[in-house]
């Protein structure tokens, strides 16, 4: 027919084309940002960091009331398959005011939560920041209240660094002081990998004797400035093998 260009071989040709198009279309469509085309897996707690633009890397602990603190906790007891898994919250609840040896300073009320058994624990320990580190001022319960002045963990600090301190401990009912302890700083940018990632690290360490164990603890503990604890391992002395592991997975800090 006059007028009419259509061939079954322009048919056949159209027909292809459009088959490619599709096809390079359902290929090639770019996905949009929070869009899958598989369901997603179940989001990973431990991913929660809600931190700041910007770490305030002069403190080792950021003690600003709000801030809170998620762990992973694994016991290991006679071998190195964890025989038992918890959660544990830490969490600044409030500050304080503190008077010690006539002198009167703000402290951070901290504590931890048990979120299995959604239990707060009645002790809070009393922490402040100054040019010498993170300091314990006192602890505070239902049952009887403290006022101290001591500096837990020195910051800044250089690797081979070392002090005494008599840690501030709950016994049913009171505070009391333990023995002394010699902490040592023997790293300060030491990789620790944790549910939330792999975090740069000071690491301190100090034996510890514990009731009721045969023998010391060795304890390595893990912080990164502006973020605070990230880690905490717990061995036998002398020993290689782990008995409890503490990581974190989740954080909000101000």
């Amino acid at each position: 027919m006059k007028g009419n260009n259509f061939s079954p071989g322009n048919t056949t040709f159209l027909i292809s084309f459009v088959l490619i198009l599709l096809i390079a279309c359902d290929k090639e469509q770019p996905v949009q940002p929070g869009v899958r085309k598989e369901p997603p897996l179940q989001a990973p707690r431990h991913r929660l960091l809600d931190l700041p633009d910007v770490l305030n890397t002069d403190v080792l602990v950021p003690l600003t009331v709000g801030n809170w603190w998620k762990y992973e906790t694994t016991t290991f007891i006679l071998d190195p398959e964890p025989d038992r898994k918890d959660s544990l919250m830490l969490r600044i609840f409030e500050d304080t005011l503190v008077t010690y040896k006539g002198q009167s300073f703000l402290a951070a009320v901290r504590g931890w939560y048990i979120e299995k058994e959604d239990i707060v624990r009645d002790r809070r320990w009393l922490y402040m920041n100054n040019n010498e580190g993170l300091n314990v001022v006192g602890g505070i319960s239902k049952y009887d209240t403290i006022s101290t002045k001591y500096v837990e963990r020195k910051f800044p600090v250089n690797a081979g660094d070392s002090w005494k301190i008599q840690e501030l401990e709950f016994e049913p009912f009171q505070w009391v002081f333990s023995d002394t302890v010699v902490v040592n700083c023997i790293a300060t940018d030491e990789p620790f990998e944790t549910p939330a990632g792999t975090f740069q690290c000071y690491v301190y360490y100090f034996i510890k004797p514990l009731q009721h164990a045969s023998t010391p603890r060795e304890n390595f503990v893990y912080y990164t400035p502006g973020i605070g604890l990230v880690g905490w391992e717990e061995r036998n002395q002398g020993h290689e093998n782990l008995l409890f592991r503490t990581a974190l997975y989740a954080a909000k800090i101000r």
